[in-house]
């Protein structure tokens, strides 16, 4: 099969694909890495940004009557062409008639977690047939739909990616001194608390309060700083490199204004400094990565885009509208009521591990196991009523998961 041709065109019996691009345009044609099914229409080509980016271009047409073979090959070759032709995202497009073989479909989505920005009728029928997915983030692609072509009936799609880089992104995280926490002013402001005017409304409300009065109490009573992280700051790079940085600028600026042995010999500490500093932070930062690793106590030698599917399988929901189906009664005795007990929840409290990080609602365990004696009479509530109005507050419904593979296998 020829794969493509001088003219980025290929051909194949019963149809083909054509790409077609400016001439200032920098593009290249990506070859496979493993042979292609002869069945199957597909292009790939890398498109080359000012940055030296490159995005894979994936043009496909699926027959109605090919099956699943097409997606099939995408998901299990996607990932080995973006790395072999150094792209680092994808955009799949063309005529899928996805609806016919949609689990396929949703399996390739959720594999290399790809949206698909078409949501507009592509075909006579009234049908979507003609996606465009891809894992650039939303702002910077759009799909439009033109009129149909000539006699064809399915209508043009109008794709406009933006390739310049956007603003740099920071975000801002709470560093707390907790060696410092004045916890005997804490615990006396939580025992003069009126419980009864925070536990008011509904099990969603009462928790709602009781985060926003414990996150109170922390700022007043912790130490803390904020900690400003840039999108391309290292993962290991944290506040003390950041210190160091600004210290050797400092350093740098001050020998520009008065270059003499002093200032000179300044700067050269202070990148010393910097330096050691940074070698620090990448070890601690490799050896916490290590420890949680070894907590795991999961060794998994897999290929990436195998360890997608086996999540993205797990994930999968054949039936998502099915009713459940009713389990038989076994036992004659009904449990009427589950209620918990202040000293029930004291010993929960005092035994949580206060090593843990601090959740979704700003709460850290050192807080919850330090205050237990006052906290355990206003968690015993809201448990309780939880339990009586079957309400599971939704602040605590909120959770940062992290999938571990947990079958070993050997490696090759």
């Amino acid at each position: 099969m020829a794969w493509c041709d001088d003219d980025g065109k290929r051909s194949t019996q019963g149809g083909g694909v054509a790409f077609c691009h400016k001439e200032t345009l920098n593009v290249q044609v990506v070859e496979p890495p493993t042979p292609v099914p002869r069945e199957l229409e597909l292009i790939a080509l890398k498109i080359i940004d000012g940055n030296g980016k490159g995005l894979l271009c994936v043009g496909c047409y699926r027959p109605p009557w090919q099956g699943s073979v097409l997606l099939d090959y995408l998901t299990e070759n996607l990932d080995t062409m973006s790395t072999a032709s150094q792209c680092d995202s994808v955009v799949v497009l063309g005529d899928l008639n996805q609806h016919m073989v949609q689990e396929a479909f949703n399996t390739l989505l959720v594999v290399y977690n790809l949206h698909n920005h078409v949501t507009f009728p592509t075909h006579r029928s009234g049908s979507s047939l003609d996606p465009v997915v891809t894992d650039l983030p939303r702002h910077s692609i759009q799909c439009f739909p033109l009129d149909f072509v000539g006699t064809y009936d399915h209508v043009a799609v109008l794709t406009r990616i933006q390739f310049r880089k956007p603003s740099e992104e920071s975000s801002t995280r709470t560093l707390w001194r907790w060696e410092a926490a004045n916890w005997d002013a804490l615990r006396v402001a939580l025992r003069n608390t009126d419980w009864g005017e925070v536990l008011r409304g509904d099990v969603n409300q009462q928790v709602q309060r009781l985060s926003e009065l414990l996150h109170a109490l922390q700022l007043s009573w912790v130490p803390h700083s904020n900690h400003t992280n840039k999108a391309s700051d290292q993962p290991w790079f944290g506040p003390e490199c950041r210190a160091a940085a600004e210290a050797k600028y400092r350093a740098w600026r001050a020998l520009k204004r008065h270059p003499n042995a002093r200032t000179r010999q300044r700067h050269r500490e202070a990148t010393a400094r910097m330096t050691a500093t940074q070698v620090w932070a990448r070890d601690e930062w490799k050896a916490n990565i290590r420890s949680k690793l070894r907590g795991s106590q999961t060794v998994v030698w897999l290929k990436l885009p195998e360890t997608r599917r086996t999540f993205a399988a797990k994930m999968h929901i054949p039936e998502p509208d099915r009713t459940p189906q009713m389990l038989p009664q076994i036992v004659s005795e009904k449990l009427i009521s589950v209620e918990t007990s202040e000293a029930e929840v004291k010993v929960l409290l005092r035994d949580l591990d206060d090593k843990k990080a601090v959740g979704s609602d700003s709460i850290s365990p050192r807080l919850l196991r330090q205050c237990a004696e006052e906290l355990a009479c206003p968690l015993a509530a809201i448990f309780n009523h939880s339990l009586r109005s079957s309400t599971w507050p939704a602040l605590w419904k909120v959770s940062s998961v992290v999938p571990l593979h947990k079958k070993t296998q050997n490696r090759n």
